[in-house]
């Protein structure tokens, strides 16, 4: 007998496959940091952005990331399932991060309560597990051996966990169909080349992975089964930046004068599913509409 199969049917069969949740524990992107694996991330010119040096690499659960140290262009580490921590308190674009909200286009409508999003705070009790020497740039001392300003490293696990996955973005924006965990921001000068890696876990496989960023696709154990991860960078934006970053050069060594960061690409990274060869082209003749979650 043959049965005949409806391009509903065959969705369902093979979305859970490639496009299904999985439950992040921790990553690893030590850079040579002792005790801390991977290879950690590393700029091509003019180091990181930021504005507060004390909050670089992570804050300490979700009430760290608050408008008094937090710019919606600093560089930092983070594991949440959402996205990026984004103000969008008002309608007007006072204390708003308005280039953040535009691009991912689902953090609710401007001058509502819901709208502001803090890095874990849909996870109760949520909080950040740092390994000693992880830093961004170089916290303000030019030159240490120990804390190069072109270079990025941390260790990043979560208690409690596990950090659960919902939609990583489009190249142009908006949410995709396939699931990932946000790990962090780089912002660097423009034009400038990202490049590096982190060893991930997952909650179904405690065997940490390398995973390249813009390399090729690994394959995890998930609580859905094998799934081929991958770490990618999203740009978020390229906006002039007439401020000096506080973890790499910021002064001019003849005249000590505060130079700006200037001109600069706002780099998200996640980890995220990738679908399996032919998968994509099946995926797309039902849409993605029906696999749609909202944020809790």
């Amino acid at each position: 007998m043959i049965r005949a199969i409806t391009v509903t049917g065959l969705l369902a069969l093979t979305a859970g496959a490639f496009a299904a949740p999985f439950n992040a524990l921790s990553y690893e992107a030590g850079g040579g940091v002792p005790g801390i694996q991977g290879e950690g991330f590393t700029v091509s010119a003019n180091g990181f952005f930021n504005t507060n040096v004390t909050d670089t690499v992570a804050a300490q659960g979700s009430a760290g990331f608050t408008a008094a140290n937090f710019g919606e262009f600093d560089s930092y580490f983070a594991l949440d399932g959402f996205g990026p921590a984004a103000r969008n308190r008002s309608v007007g674009t006072s204390n708003n991060s308005t280039a953040t909200t535009g691009f991912y286009g689902n953090y609710g409508a401007p001058g509502t309560s819901t709208a502001n999003y803090d890095v874990g705070e849909s996870i109760a009790g949520y909080q950040f597990i740092v390994g000693p020497g992880s830093h961004i740039g170089d916290f303000g001392n030019s030159g240490s051996a120990a804390t190069p300003n072109n270079r990025a490293r941390a260790g990043i696990g979560v208690a409690p966990p596990p950090v659960s996955s919902t939609f990583a973005p489009n190249a142009s924006g908006g949410r995709s169909a396939f699931d990932g965990v946000f790990i962090g921001r780089m912002t660097v000068q423009a034009g400038a080349t990202l490049s590096g890696g982190i060893v991930f876990t997952t909650q179904a496989d405690p065997t940490s992975k390398a995973i390249s960023l813009g390399g090729p696709a690994v394959s995890f154990l998930t609580e859905n089964g094998a799934q081929l991860l991958a770490l990618r960078a999203y740009r978020v934006t390229t906006v002039d930046i007439t401020v000096a970053s506080t973890t790499g050069p910021s002064e001019d060594p003849d005249t000590g004068e505060p130079i700006a960061f200037g001109r600069a690409d706002v780099y998200d990274l996640w980890v995220q599913v990738i679908p399996a060869p032919g998968a994509v082209a099946l995926f797309g003749l039902a849409g993605v509409a029906g696999l749609r979650r909202r944020r809790a």
